[in-house]
């Protein structure tokens, strides 16, 4: 996997320099780190979303949850923690193609300090959902009922989230892939497979970061024509309506102005 990219392709020379003039490779490098104007997070489809994070222990709050059906009486994990599973949580419209499970865990004993939380947002399966999961939801009151019982614990250590995102192909050109594989670049041993490869998967880490986006994963899928996009980043909790995450929100938009661009239409 080529972790350069298009970025790094301007960098690329003889021993002695780059091959292109200062000016030249400047105007270049600001051009392709000028993000694009604002754009909406709703123009990528969500697959899948998660965000994990620790919270002090409250016990009402778990008390609240331990009542749902899901949760059988002493069911602990094999190292020890007691384990409630809440959800799926259905979206409140009827239009609402997402669910969310959670899984809260905390340590066996009389004085737990802490409570884990495991929130994972899903595509709902297709079809009517059973009485047993609508009735659960009226009693958790869905999503603005889960928030509710989140906001009643302190969670002073940020999240860890990680979302997993297609973005349309037909309207959408990555700044990145697909491309061919030069003799120049390092992966050319590919051509000893054959002619005609391309790049069309790129990765990036930042190893130091603490906070912000720390990996970042574009697959060009060619049916059905999407880039499929994964980001993992760490951050403050926040919990928007209508099963949102703001913060992964967040990051959809920075990706999708750097490393996107619209592709104009004739009409």
């Amino acid at each position: 996997m080529d972790r350069r990219g298009a970025c790094g392709r301007m960098f690329q020379g003889s021993a002695a320099g780059p091959t292109q003039t200062n000016s030249t490779t400047s105007r270049q490098l600001r051009a392709m780190t000028t993000p694009l104007p604002d754009v909406s997070p709703s123009q990528a489809t969500i697959v899948d979303a998660y965000a994990t994070w620790v919270s002090n222990h409250v016990a009402d709050v778990v008390s609240h949850f331990a009542a749902s059906p899901a949760n059988p009486q002493n069911v602990t994990s094999p190292d020890g923690d007691v384990v409630l599973r809440i959800g799926p949580i259905l979206g409140s419209s009827p239009d609402s193609t997402l669910m969310t499970n959670v899984h809260l865990a905390y340590e066996a004993g009389d004085a737990p300090a802490e409570l884990f939380w495991h929130l994972h947002i899903s595509r709902q399966p297709s079809g009517s959902p059973p009485d047993s999961i609508v009735k659960e939801n009226v009693r958790l009151g869905g999503w603005d009922g889960l928030v509710h019982q989140i906001k009643r614990t302190q969670h002073p250590k940020p999240a860890r989230y990680r979302v997993i995102f297609d973005i349309d192909a037909s309207n959408w050109a990555c700044r990145m892939l697909p491309r061919p594989v030069p003799s120049a670049m390092d992966d050319a041993c590919m051509l000893g497979l054959g002619p005609d490869w391309q790049v069309e998967q790129i990765g990036y880490r930042q190893p130091a970061a603490d906070l912000g986006i720390t990996e970042l994963a574009i697959v060009f899928l060619h049916d059905p024509n999407v880039f499929r996009v994964t980001v993992h980043a760490n951050g403050g909790l926040e919990l928007g309506a209508n099963m949102t995450l703001p913060y992964i929100n967040n990051s959809i938009r920075s990706v999708m102005r750097y490393c996107f661009q619209a592709i104009t239409k004739e009409p």
